[in-house]
């Protein structure tokens, strides 16, 4: 009886194993018939063999170390083959000030604001930033009073803040209450450049001139950088109004800002404008900055008024 239950015990573990040596080559035979392409071998790892080193004791001479390499990935057809590229390299716009090194030109891009193309009721401005291929890199927006706005128009008090594309402000361009409608030298124009706050960085002065409108651009520490020298005439239809960008002398030319022809119906119905502005791709982050504020400076001197527009839509 004992023999009898051994001999059956023996025929049963007999049996398992059979099966699970079976059920092993079957499995085997599947993946081998696998195609290639349907495999992701992200998981995958193969041995390789690295130098021979010597056990200090144990009696063996030599022993092969060996650690896991990933193999290359195969996709299926119409797989998404970019999702290495987006695994291994982060692609991040830089923040702050950091945004404009690089850059030998930017487009400041108003945004057309509907509630005041159809009453006629000014809104504070919002203006893209965008690079030489039209990508928005900062975003600009006004800060004034309502009350400002309605009375004064044109010449009203704001701050602009600079966002960058993480939503973090970082640069600040005041511009206090000046009346630019007093004749001649007797009220000029300024704006204080601040990154981060209270932390000046750049001013924008106005100049006494009494034929063409002349800046004077001025580091933190009041230092002349550059002179903006506007035109003759602020009027070019289907044209670009430009200034020229020169050195503190006057005597090199270091850039131009360019007051872009919007499109006729923009033109008369809003005063969104479109300005572009062009610097060495060397310069200092924080002057390009200063030059980029008498963008602004200069918009709402002589583009900005849009009273005429107003008449027009009434």
């Amino acid at each position: 009886t004992q023999n009898s239950a051994h001999i059956d015990r023996t025929v049963y573990i007999n049996f398992v194993q059979c099966r699970l040596i079976v059920c092993a080559e079957k499995y085997s035979q599947r993946l081998q018939a696998r195609p290639p392409s349907l495999m992701l071998t992200h998981t995958m790892y193969s041995l390789e063999k690295q130098p021979v080193t010597k056990q200090p004791t144990g009696g063996m001479s030599s022993v092969t170390k060996v650690t896991p390499a990933p193999r290359a990935a195969t996709y299926p057809a119409g797989f998404p083959h970019d999702l290495d590229v987006c695994n291994s390299a982060v692609i991040s716009q830089p923040g702050g000030l950091e945004a404009l090194d690089g850059h030998s030109m930017l487009y400041v891009v108003q945004q057309v604001e509907l509630l005041e193309a159809i009453s006629g009721f000014e809104t504070a401005n919002k203006y893209e930033i965008q690079n030489r291929l039209g990508q928005k890199i900062l975003i600009a927006a006004e800060t004034s009073s309502c009350c400002f706005r309605r009375c004064c128009g044109s010449n009203r008090p704001f701050t602009i803040e600079i966002t960058d594309l993480y939503g973090s402000t970082f640069m600040y361009i005041d511009r206090p209450l000046r009346c630019s409608q007093i004749p001649w030298c007797c009220c000029l124009q300024k704006l204080t450049v601040e990154s981060p706050r209270g932390r000046p960085i750049g001013y924008v002065l106005q100049e006494c001139s009494f034929i063409r409108p002349v800046f004077r651009v001025e580091s933190g520490d009041h230092d002349d950088l550059f002179r903006i020298k506007g035109p003759w005439c602020m009027c070019k239809c289907c044209g670009s109004v430009k200034f020229k960008i020169k050195s503190p002398d006057g005597q090199a030319n270091v850039g131009i800002i360019s007051k872009d022809w919007a499109g006729l119906m923009q033109e008369m119905l809003t005063d969104a404008d479109k300005f572009g502005v062009t610097f060495p791709e060397s310069l200092a982050a924080e002057k390009k900055a200063t030059l980029l504020a008498a963008v602004f400076l200069i918009d709402f001197l002589y583009f900005e008024d849009n009273s005429a527009k107003k008449k027009a839509t009434q």
